[in-house]
């Protein structure tokens, strides 16, 4: 009877084991996670803004361009990972701007740079969307 019950514990704490590794692979995968992902927003003093999506070591990188209408406005950046697929929606924020004056004597910015980061090796779909257009690529984190 002994040896039954220590077994039934080794599947036990061995299933929990397994279910814990699932969760946190889960959640690396699926994750709507804003430590992951960044949105800066970028200025055209160095020239236009390429719509451009590549990889550098374990992250991927998005520079678009975009047009608001003041420097005052921001846009709103969502990046949901669903195993090999990444979504990325960028769209005006839907709280009012800021007006002040420092605001008004700001350049507007003319586009936008999403970085994810700590991702692991494989390919990747990447989807983009914007209010100007829809985008998708596949790349690669081989490092």
């Amino acid at each position: 009877m002994g040896s039954e019950s220590r077994k039934s514990q080794r599947r036990i704490g061995l299933s929990l084991s397994l279910i814990a590794l699932l969760v946190l692979f889960g959640r690396e995968l699926n994750a709507k996670d804003p430590a992951k992902f960044t949105v800066e927003m970028m200025t055209s003093e160095k020239g236009a803004i390429a719509s451009k999506m590549w990889t550098v070591g374990t992250a991927i990188i998005i520079t678009e361009p975009l047009s608001l209408s003041t420097p005052c406005d921001q846009i709103d950046g969502e990046v949901e990972i669903q195993r090999r697929k990444i979504f990325v929606k960028l769209k005006p924020a839907e709280k009012a701007p800021i007006r002040d004056a420092e605001c008004s004597r700001k350049t507007a910015p003319a586009g936008v740079k999403v970085m994810i980061r700590d991702l692991p090796t494989g390919n990747f779909q990447v989807t983009l969307e914007t209010p100007q257009r829809v985008t998708t690529e596949n790349l690669l984190i081989d490092w």
